[in-house]
């Protein structure tokens, strides 16, 4: 296996194929189905697994009441903190779709002193992932729950190759957790977003005016606001789903 070319399109990509060969043997690929688990929340990481395709979903709580906190999408580290630290995951982490693991076992990632270029990716995508979460939490108090469901819808459709569409990652109970609201919550949002531009059917999300619900995402209403938009108010410029990396040596 050429691991340089498959880590191309994911955030170790630049890591030297010399730093790459030096662990070659502690590095696996494997398929998981929809639903297999990587790891338990309260487990010490084993590994640094990194997601070649597919998604990702991070939850917690008991199974069967358990919050989703975070939807990995391919070529993201699931938890990057399992890279510098044997802390106990914080969350449970399993596949939403068939997807693609490439792990690097705890063995390797002990020899980081010998590995900078491999450790400074994974302080990076960690960098990253604190953006992520510092925005959710911006996005929480600052948006309606129909504008952050928006904009999440759109930023999946932007992450793939069509622009007028993509398919929802992701069960309807996750999105909701994901976002923040309830069931309920989510419904009447999906309502208030069609009208605005962006209609879910199914699994399929679908872009019909693209300059309609990108406005109603900043807070620029082109409708006037009524009791169904839920939550109401308006929102600072948006961010990417996914922050960019910090570049070296910023």
């Amino acid at each position: 296996m050429d691991l340089a070319k498959t880590l191309s399109g994911t955030v170790l990509r630049c890591v030297p194929a010399a730093e790459i060969e030096r662990i070659a043997e502690q590095i696996t690929v494997r398929r998981l189905a929809r639903g297999d688990i990587l790891f338990h929340e309260g487990c010490k990481p084993g590994s640094l697994d990194v997601v070649l395709c597919g998604h990702v979903e991070l939850s917690t709580g008991q199974l069967g009441a358990a919050s989703s906190v975070l939807l990995v999408p391919e070529g993201e580290i699931v938890s990057p903190a399992a890279g510098l630290v044997d802390f106990p995951h914080a969350e449970t982490a399993h596949t939403v779709e068939g997807a693609r693991i490439l792990s690097i076992r705890k063995q390797a990632l002990r020899r980081l002193d010998e590995l900078p270029k491999l450790r400074e990716a994974i302080v990076s995508a960690l960098v990253v992932r604190k953006r992520l979460l510092e925005r959710h939490l911006v996005e929480l108090k600052c948006r309606s729950a129909s504008q952050r469901l928006a904009w999440f819808l759109l930023e999946i459709v932007n992450g793939g190759r069509n622009p007028d569409g993509a398919e929802l990652p992701c069960p309807k109970r996750s999105l909701a957790s994901l976002i923040g609201v309830t069931p309920e919550t989510l419904s009447r949002s999906l309502q208030v977003i069609a009208r605005r531009g962006l209609v879910v059917r199914g699994t399929r999300i679908i872009v019909r005016n693209r300059s309609m619900i990108e406005s109603f995402c900043l807070g620029e209403r082109r409708m006037s606001r009524d009791s169904s938009d839920v939550d109401g108010g308006g929102a600072p410029p948006p961010h990417d789903w996914w922050p960019s990396a910090p570049q070296p040596g910023a």
